[in-house]
């Protein structure tokens, strides 16, 4: 064999192993991302703390038929806030903010969303909008709040849903978008970043072709003006790094308010800032909701 034959071959069976990686690295984006989808309902049991005592439960359904699960506190002083977890989660994510908003009198009610928890339905097909809007219309018919004192609170795939609705829904006076991503397609870009497009496109395709409903929280939180949005993000969160943040602050109008919270990752703001963090939540809810 020729110097030049053999170049050839060596280029030939390069070009093959290189074909070859490329397709195993799309694989495993598009079986990752698909995994997903899956749901995984299971028992979701009441942390048996004394201030989560009073909390009921709460068993609702979309007109779809989707049963939604939760509990929710009632109100001392006339306002509440819906809160929304993340993504392959349930409603005891936010048990923290659950318990710093109930401790300053606010009412509460926390849901497992679609495809979590005790809840029914399937991930990322839409009805998440659904489950938000049965929280509103539990708690604007709780007797112990009043319809104009209701915020809420999203967190990373809650808090792209939440943009969503808050902009459509007069009801949410007020609301907290921590660690929300600026749209879905960039979010699944950014998960699969390690190889480039050759992970996060497959990715992506993976995910349109599981019916993923697309949230676009950048285009949503300009609807949300003239009610206040308070941003919130970590500086060392890489799950929603906080220029993502940042840039929804960006195009959202006044009233609006950003924090970065130093050491934090993704939403692990408590154990960054401490009693700062509750002060800073409770103060944006009491200027917003009950003052």
């Amino acid at each position: 064999m020729t110097r030049t034959r053999a170049l050839a071959a060596c280029l030939v069976a390069a070009d093959a192993a290189t074909a070859l990686g490329a397709t195993a690295i799309a694989v495993r984006a598009v079986r990752a991302e698909l995994r997903t989808f899956e749901p995984t309902h299971y028992e979701v049991p009441r942390p048996a703390e004394e201030w989560l005592a009073r909390a009921v439960d709460v068993h609702l359904a979309t007109t779809k038929g989707v049963a939604m699960s939760g509990w929710r506190l009632p109100s001392k002083n006339g306002a509440a806030v819906v809160l929304v977890h993340g993504s392959f989660a349930d409603r005891r994510q936010l048990l923290p903010e659950a318990q710093i908003l109930a401790g300053a009198g606010y009412g509460v009610i926390l849901f497992d969303l679609p495809g979590n928890g005790e809840s029914g339905g399937e991930r990322r097909h839409g009805a998440e909008q659904d489950f938000i809007r049965l929280a509103l219309d539990a708690t604007s018919a709780a007797p112990d709040v009043r319809p104009d004192r209701i915020g809420a609170y999203g967190f990373s795939g809650g808090a792209a849903v939440l943009a969503e609705v808050a902009a459509e829904d007069r009801r949410v006076r007020a609301v907290v978008l921590a660690g929300c991503y600026e749209g879905t397609d960039q979010h699944v870009r950014h998960d699969f970043r390690q190889w480039g497009a050759l992970s996060g496109t497959p990715a992506l395709w993976a995910a349109r072709w599981a019916g993923m409903v697309p949230l676009y929280p950048i285009r949503a939180v300009r609807a949300i003006a003239p009610r206040p949005i308070f941003f919130l993000s970590g500086n060392r969160d890489d799950v929603v790094p906080p220029e993502s943040v940042e840039a929804l602050y960006g195009v959202a109008s006044e009233p609006k308010e950003l924090w970065v919270v130093d050491g934090a990752t993704h939403g692990h703001y408590a154990d960054a800032a401490g009693d700062e963090y509750a002060r800073r939540l409770v103060a944006f809810f009491d200027r917003t909701l009950t003052r």
